[in-house]
């Protein structure tokens, strides 16, 4: 018997991709993390992946 579920508590996300360079690839990946893990836009955080 379940009594009770709760979400767990997202604090923020980070995404780190390789074309987060462009600005328009970087724009579609802050949305499509917002939709997707439904955090507040401030709570995201969107960087280039760095090349050794």
């Amino acid at each position: 018997v379940i009594e009770r579920q709760e979400a767990p508590h997202i604090a923020g996300v980070l995404v780190v991709a390789e074309g987060a360079v462009d600005a328009r690839v970087k724009a579609k990946l802050y949305e499509a993390t917002r939709v997707a893990v439904g955090v507040e836009p401030q709570r995201i955080l969107v960087l280039p992946m760095e090349r050794r």
